[in-house]
Parts: C-alpha cells; sequence; structure tokens
C-alpha cells in the first residue's frame, strides 16, 4: 500500500544519506501513523539531533503524549518556545501539552488565545481551540471557529473536522452536508467516508447518540 512505498522511500533516502534530516522527520510520522509510537519517537529524537525545527518538536511531543509521557512533553514544548520565542506555532504546541490535563485547560486555552493573535491563521493553532471548545463541550464555538477558517486548508480535511463537530452537536443535517462537500473535493477522502458512515448508523438507530465516531473530533493530521 502508500504506507510501505512511503517507509520503502525513506528507507532507500537514508540509505543514500543517514543525515537526511527529512527523512527521519517522515519516518516518525508514517510510524505514528500506524501506532509505533516508541519507532516514532526514535526517528524524531535522531532528527532532533539535527534540527531544531517546529515540525521536529511537534513529532516529538505527539511521540511523548501517545506514550502517555506527559513530563517529556511538557519539557519538549518549552524547548520549542525556547527556540522559537516568536513563533503562534510553538506557543500552540505548548498548549497542545497542557490540554491533556484537565487542571491545565484555561491555561492552555490562555496560551491558545495569545498564538491566535500573533497568527490567526496558523491551522495548528485553530485546530487546537476548537480541539479545546469540543473537549469543554462548547461545540458551537468549535464549529463557529471552523467555519471561519473553512478555505484555509485543504477543503475535504477542513470540512470533515467540521462535520465531525456537527455530529458531536447533534445537528446531523449541516453535518451530512459537510461531509458529501469533503467527498465532493476528494472521494477517496477516508476520514470523510468513515464519519458519513457513522453518521448514516446513528440515523437509522443503529448506534446510540453519543458513540464515539471513528474520527478524532478534532486531529492533528492537518499538518503532513
Amino acid at each position: 500500500g502508500n504506507w510501505k512505498y512511503a517507509m520503502n522511500f525513506v528507507s532507500k533516502a537514508l540509505h543514500v544519506d543517514d543525515r537526511y534530516m527529512k527523512a527521519f522527520l517522515m519516518k516518525g510520522a508514517l510510524l505514528l501513523t500506524q501506532g509505533e509510537f516508541d519507532e516514532a519517537l526514535a526517528a524524531y529524537r535522531t532528527a532532533h539531533s539535527m534540527s531544531k525545527q517546529l515540525a521536529v518538536f511537534q513529532g516529538l511531543i505527539e511521540s511523548y503524549l501517545s506514550l502517555s509521557k506527559y513530563k517529556q512533553a511538557l519539557l519538549t514544548a518549552r524547548e520549542a518556545m525556547q527556540y522559537h520565542p516568536h513563533k503562534g506555532r510553538a506557543l500552540s504546541l505548548m498548549g497542545a501539552v497542557l490540554m491533556q490535563s484537565p487542571t491545565g485547560r484555561e491555561k492552555a486555552r490562555q496560551v491558545f488565545e495569545k498564538a491566535y493573535a500573533q497568527n490567526p491563521n496558523c491551522i495548528d493553532t485553530v485546530l487546537a481551540i476548537a480541539q479545546l471548545n469540543v473537549l469543554d463541550k462548547r461545540y458551537d464555538e468549535a464549529i463557529s471557529l471552523l467555519k471561519e477558517h473553512l478555505d484555509q486548508h485543504s477543503k475535504e480535511f477542513m470540512h470533515t473536522k467540521l462535520a465531525d463537530v456537527l455530529v458531536l452537536a447533534k445537528n446531523y443535517s449541516e453535518a451530512l452536508k459537510h461531509y458529501q462537500t469533503a467527498l465532493g473535493h476528494n472521494s477517496r477522502h477516508e476520514p470523510a467516508r468513515c464519519g458519513l458512515e457513522h453518521l448514516e448508523r446513528i440515523l437509522q438507530g443503529e448506534e446510540v447518540e453519543g458513540d464515539e465516531s471513528p474520527n478524532s473530533p478534532i486531529g492533528s493530521d492537518a499538518v503532513a
């Protein structure tokens, strides 16, 4: 499949140059999608030894959080802010870590609001604020924010994310419209297909309202 092809490409790139940082970044991202969190962390650590780009910090943090290593994720977020003190995306990474703790959510919201003020078009920040609103069941705010930014990223991705939140808010007719719009842009977009199937099962009474969607309501898969 595409995953094996991509991993084969990465392996060939590293065979040619075992210090090719971008190949380690891609390797980490691919491993994360397969739930190979320890291996992904190892790849991102190697990338980190070569570069302090924000993409490297993001990969490290996602790996640590996937492994429930909250303290290491927090330390990495602090390091990212030291290297990128004026970048809204670095602030968003800190907020994403704080958000994992119920006691840190209000602090996370303050961090996100600061990041949003610095760069209201940063998709990472937009998705993070929307995710926080979902966690706090502030669905209307999440929906409003996602609607504002529908045209700033791939249309199938944003329409699917919006539809996922609309399902949680039990606004099924509008959710249906946005899943169909996403599939109109890309008929092979798997999250939209899964979300639509989930919604159809709810409407047919095969799943009770509140059953978990196959999609994370807001995910970090916006950025490659």
